[in-house]
């Protein structure tokens, strides 16, 4: 007694063989355009993020240096109006010791006084300046690094099998680029 169910033709046989085949070619197909779909559009988001990132840094430069080369030289300048007039204040003080002739000791203690300079702190304004710029140019450096990775991983996986099959929608993203006037460096005139 022979199951008619399980009996089967040759030439049956041949196409679920052929069936078989031709479903699992088309889920592996359908699985790798899922995965290659997401990576593509992840790496494209990455690059996306990555230049936002760069336009971020550029505006804090921005903001930050011209605040601080403000702040910088509004101090400076009270520094130099604070010893320039100390310094007019004891060659006055000096003109007067002149007319006078005699020195007392109460007058001696109160020319020390007015020879003591205030403590400058420019200095170390300029330094802060020194060190924001160095650090904000630090950043700025590894943002434009990560975009220009996030670039090479996106062009890789548009002309690499198999998520090249995929890609005619995406184009190869530009590497950062700045213009030739940007290429040099800032001029902070203080």
């Amino acid at each position: 007694m022979s199951n008619p169910i399980l009996a089967v033709s040759p030439g049956g046989i041949a196409a679920i063989v052929i069936g078989s085949i031709l479903t699992l070619f088309i889920v592996v197909a359908l699985i790798t355009y899922a995965v290659s779909f997401n990576a593509l559009n992840k790496a494209k988001l990455k690059v996306d993020s990555a230049l936002s990132g760069i336009d971020v840094m550029l505006e804090k430069r921005y903001d930050l240096l011209t605040k601080s080369i403000e702040v910088v030289k509004a101090y400076a300048k009270y520094e130099s109006t604070t010893i320039h007039e100390t310094i007019k204040s004891r060659t006055n003080l000096n003109e007067i010791m002149k007319f006078d002739g005699q020195l007392t000791s109460d007058f001696k203690g109160l020319k020390v006084v007015a020879e003591a300079y205030p403590t400058l702190l420019s200095a170390n304004n300029y330094l802060e300046l020194q060190k924001q710029i160095a650090d904000l140019e630090d950043n700025l450096a590894a943002s434009k690094r990560l975009y220009n990775s996030n670039v090479t991983y996106l062009n890789e996986l548009i002309v690499n099998f198999p998520t090249n099959l995929f890609a005619r929608k995406y184009q190869k993203a530009e590497f950062y680029k700045i213009d030739d006037i940007k290429r040099r460096d800032v001029k902070i005139d203080l």
